[in-house]
């Protein structure tokens, strides 16, 4: 891929070192004000700056884009790269509402381009190894996860100096951060739950701070946490009828994976028997398996791949808006 960035916060730093880690080629980045987009793309070895969205969309050397803009602009901003002739990456949150999501999806088609959602953990290898190993538990009962993580925009928000993240009209807000890694990670092993609940805390500005969301399963539940107004060790926990499998990690980065048998299995055997590490060890920059998860579905133009990744997506956003309805009657 030969990219064009949109936005020069932290995360965009890191795709870009994992576009590069990966064997794509960066060649631009868009920034609206040009002593900062120059002292980024300076900072991560890129060569053009372009302080006009159109004309880095007609820049000939960029076959994709990668949006990192503020969540609303998502999908005006990666809409304008497919109609251009752009395959694009959306970070998340993919768009503002599902039926904007939807037409992303319908416009890369009618374009003959193609739309990824910047998710990390359902392309880490860890996570995968997780898919493979759920036998081991037995049946799944309980799933928690936390990602709790106090915002470095959290005391200037305090001070009354709103930033995007704690904005709701750019749909800031722990949900649709964090949380969007939280619902990735469960429903891409579990799909759609048949029950929501969701708890929150608001900011004077109505935005949530940080929730609670209950899904419901028909023999099982799932408790996940998000916030920007604390921290914790984050993790993730499934309990199953036959043992536990343990990422003592944020659910987005899932850099471990452990497998707890059931207490009453380690009968005769020693305490240090009763766990096990089942997962591998994973690149520092946990954004490469997306990268070459997306160049290899490009590569081999494998539908099949690129059509789960759709339906994963859209079934997230479908969750997220079903959540925040609950949570504004």
């Amino acid at each position: 891929m030969k990219v064009g960035t949109i936005g020069t916060s932290v995360i965009t730093e890191r795709m870009i070192d994992a576009l590069k880690q990966a064997g794509s080629e960066v060649v631009a980045v868009y920034s609206r004000g040009a002593d900062k987009g120059r002292e980024f793309a300076d900072r991560n070895q890129v060569e053009r700056v372009y302080m006009d969205l159109d004309s880095m969309l007609q820049d000939p050397d960029i076959d994709t884009v990668y949006v990192a803009s503020p969540n609303s602009l998502h999908y005006t901003q990666a809409k304008q790269a497919l109609e251009t002739g752009h395959d694009v990456i959306c970070e998340k949150p993919f768009a503002s509402t599902t039926e904007q999501a939807q037409d992303l999806f319908e416009t890369a088609s009618r374009h003959g381009r193609r739309i990824f959602e910047a998710i990390t953990t359902l392309y880490t290898p860890n996570y995968r190894l997780l898919q493979k190993s759920l036998h081991r538990i037995g049946e799944p009962r309980i799933v928690t996860a936390n990602f709790s993580q106090y915002s470095s925009r959290y005391d200037a928000y305090l001070k009354g100096q709103v930033t995007n993240v704690f904005d709701p009209a750019f749909d800031g807000g722990a949900l649709r951060d964090l949380g969007v890694y939280n619902l990735h990670f469960v429903t891409g092993l579990f799909g759609m739950p048949e029950k929501t609940f969701i708890c929150a805390q608001h900011g004077d500005n109505q935005v949530d701070l940080g929730e609670t969301v209950i899904l419901q399963w028909p023999q099982m539940h799932a408790v996940l946490t998000s916030a920007k107004n604390c921290s914790a060790p984050n993790s993730v926990l499934i309990e199953g009828e036959r043992g536990t499998l343990m990422v003592n990690s944020s659910p987005g980065r899932v850099q471990n994976l452990r497998f707890i048998p059931l207490k009453g299995d380690m009968i005769g055997k020693k305490d240090t028997d009763a766990s096990e590490d089942a997962g591998i060890r994973q690149l520092d920059n946990h954004m490469v398996y997306e990268v070459q998860e997306f160049q290899r579905i490009l590569d081999e133009n494998d539908e099949k791949s690129y059509q789960a990744a759709r339906d994963q997506t859209m079934l997230v956003m479908q969750l997220l808006e079903q959540l925040e309805r609950e949570h504004r009657s």
